[in-house]
């Protein structure tokens, strides 16, 4: 059933396209910037997925002209800082749109979107980062310090090796229970050892093979560093805080779960890694957005738009009828 109504939502919104083709159907347009029926769709549509049962219908189309608002403020002080995106923005644009395209085609055509429709959508994305990066970047209006980046970028990750072991075993059924607690102490005992001749010198790699080879495994080629970012889901928020606490090199036994880590900290800043280079501009942005968004959404206030009632609502209707 929804699969036929997605088909019939895609069918009418391009019968109404077809059939305003010759005034260039506008659902809003604020200065000089056009919203296509397809870019109004895909943000009236982002409204009401946030919302839920919870707005009317009144509510999430002031919602609508709202957003509208915010990306005319965004282009306009683009245009008034000079600013187009670099190459490497376009890319990421392209890069984007492209993989989203290919694998969710068919929801946004239900949406009544085309794929130019999504360039432009993601292109106000990019921008976002452009501007922030244009006046908070490296010779910005608002330039902000190495120093102060780096100690972002410190705050927010940590960077590893480890190798672990789990606490659980695999009975003759099939079925996975806890090892007991003399296996436990065994195992903690074992992983305190090595911890020790870390402490000493002994590398992680070496420890990892040496630890392998006793289990009967392959040798592996050692340790990878892993970088992870403050609430990543994949990492427990106390594992995050205790190898945070660690000091660059050192080592500690850490119980995550049902698994038994040996790891030690490395200086994600160090002058020889790339770490902090990688993630710099995400940092910035994470960051600085906010005051950038501020002001936008300041400047969004004093816009007008133009809107075609009648339009707006029928891709409303269409909208709602396909949920």
């Amino acid at each position: 059933m929804k699969r036929w109504a997605a088909l019939c939502l895609c069918v009418l919104l391009s019968l109404l396209l077809c059939a305003c083709g010759a005034e260039r159907a506008v659902p809003l347009q604020c200065g000089e910037l056009d919203f296509s029926a397809g870019e109004y769709a895909y943000l009236l549509h982002s409204e009401m997925k946030e919302a839920g049962d919870g707005a009317t219908r009144e509510e999430l189309l002031q919602r609508t002209d709202e957003d509208c608002r915010f990306y005319a403020a965004l282009q306009t002080r683009m245009d008034e800082e000079g600013l187009r995106l670099s190459a490497p923005h376009k890319s990421e644009v392209a890069s984007r749109t492209r993989g989203l395209w290919q694998y969710f085609a068919a929801h946004y055509r239900a949406l009544g979107m085309n794929k130019s429709d999504l360039t432009k959508i993601e292109t106000f994305e990019e921008a976002k980062k452009a501007l922030t990066e244009h006046l908070f970047g490296a010779g910005g209006a608002k330039e902000v310090k190495e120093s102060k980046l780096k100690q972002w970028f410190n705050d927010s990750f940590v960077g590893y090796r480890a190798f672990s072991e789990s606490l659980t075993k695999t009975n003759a059924g099939g079925e996975t229970a806890p090892l007991s607690d003399s296996e436990q102490a065994a195992l903690v005992q074992t992983f305190e050892d090595m911890k020790k001749r870390a402490d000493s010198g002994a590398s992680m790699d070496s420890l990892s093979k040496e630890y392998n080879k006793s289990k009967g495994l392959l040798a592996t080629s050692g340790t990878e560093v892993t970088v992870v970012k403050k609430g990543d889901p994949t990492v427990g928020e106390a594992f995050f805080a205790a190898v945070q606490d660690l000091k660059t090199d050192e080592t500690a036994v850490l119980r995550d779960g049902s698994r038994l880590t040996l790891v030690q900290r490395i200086d994600l800043l160090a002058d020889d890694t790339p770490y902090f280079a990688e993630e710099r501009d995400a940092v910035l942005f994470e960051k600085k957005w906010p005051d950038v968004e501020k002001e936008l959404k300041a400047q969004a206030e004093t816009l007008q738009t133009q809107t075609d009632e009648r339009l707006c609502g029928e891709i409303y209707a269409q909208l709602k009828a396909a949920q």
